[in-house]
C-alpha cells in the first residue's frame, strides 16, 4: 500500500497541498478529481517520489519513497505523466521496452519483448509495434506510453507475482477518443483486479463513477472529501468543487451514479 500522511507542498508562496492524508491500496483503483489547478499532479508526483513533500512522508509498504532504489522502486510503481516529449526516433517496441530497462539489461530478449507485445495488445496498439513513435497520432502516442508503464511493472505477465505494484496515471485518457477511453480504462480496472493498485487523474466524472473504487475531490489543494461515488456523489458537492450545478440520478445500466450537466 502506498500511505501519504499530512502531505504539503508550497511553491513561491503559494500553498500548492495542504494537509493530505490518503492510501492507494492493492486491487483498488482511486480517481482524483478537481479542478484546474487543484494539486493533483502535484499529489501524483508526490506519490510517485519524483518530488519531495515539504511537510509529512510518503511510504510503499512501509518504506519512505526515499530510501527505495530506484531500479527497486521502478519494479513497484510505473508512472504516466502528462505531456511525456521524445525526440529519438524509436520504434513504438523500443519506446514499450524502455519500461524495461530498470528490470533487464537485456530488454530486447525474447521474454522483455512478449511482456511488451502483451502491453501493447491490452491498450490496443499492437498493430503500431514497428510504426516510428514520432509519427503516431497525439492518441496512439497515449496508448503506446501507457503499454510502456503496464510493461514496466508486468502487470499482465503469466503468472501474478506476490509483490505489490502500482501504476499511477496523470489524464491518461485526455488524448483519446471514447472507444480508447474506455478501453483504457477497462484495462486499468482489470489491471486492479490482478491486484495492482491504481491512482488515476481525470476530469470525467462519469468515467471515475464507473471505473473507480473511490473518488478523491481536490480543492485549492485540500482534500475534501473522498469515498465511493454512490457514497459521496451529490449535486452539492459537485457545486462546492467545480462550480456547476448537475443532476445525479443512477446510472441505467451500471451500478453507480450518473451526473448530467443543467
Amino acid at each position: 500500500m502506498i500511505i501519504a500522511e499530512q502531505i504539503c507542498l508550497n511553491r513561491n508562496g503559494t500553498q500548492i497541498l495542504d494537509d493530505i492524508t490518503l492510501s492507494v491500496p492493492s486491487g483498488k483503483v482511486i480517481a482524483v478529481v478537481g479542478p484546474n489547478g487543484a494539486g493533483k499532479s502535484s499529489l501524483l508526483s508526490i506519490l510517485s517520489g519524483s518530488i519531495p513533500p515539504d511537510l509529512g512522508t510518503v511510504q510503499l509498504d512501509g518504506i519512505e519513497m526515499q530510501n527505495w532504489s530506484p531500479a527497486i522502486l521502478s519494479a513497484r510503481r510505473a508512472v504516466l505523466s502528462q505531456n511525456i516529449q521524445l525526440d529519438f526516433s524509436f520504434s513504438c517496441l523500443e519506446v514499450v521496452l524502455l519500461g524495461r530497462s530498470a528490470q533487464n539489461t537485456n530488454a530486447s530478449s525474447n521474454a522483455e519483448v512478449k511482456i511488451a507485445e502483451i502491453a501493447l495488445e491490452k491498450t490496443d496498439a499492437v498493430h503500431l509495434i514497428n510504426r516510428n513513435y514520432s509519427s503516431l497520432s497525439g492518441g496512439e502516442c497515449q496508448r503506446v506510453q501507457l503499454a510502456r508503464v503496464l510493461a514496466q511493472i508486468n502487470c499482465f505477465g503469466s503468472e501474478i507475482d506476490h509483490l505489490n505494484k502500482f501504476l499511477l496515471l496523470d489524464e491518461p485518457i485526455s488524448s483519446l477518443d471514447l472507444k480508447h477511453q474506455q478501453k483504457l480504462l477497462s484495462t486499468v480496472r482489470s489491471a486492479a483486479r490482478r491486484g495492482v493498485g491504481v491512482f488515476v487523474i481525470i476530469h470525467d466524472l462519469n468515467l471515475a463513477c464507473m471505473f473507480a473504487d473511490e473518488i478523491y475531490f481536490l480543492k485549492r489543494g485540500a482534500l475534501i472529501e473522498k469515498g465511493a461515488p454512490k457514497q459521496v456523489l451529490c449535486p452539492a458537492l459537485v457545486k462546492d468543487v467545480f462550480e456547476v450545478n448537475v443532476c445525479i440520478k443512477p446510472h441505467p445500466t451500471r451500478d453507480c451514479p450518473h451526473i448530467t450537466l443543467l
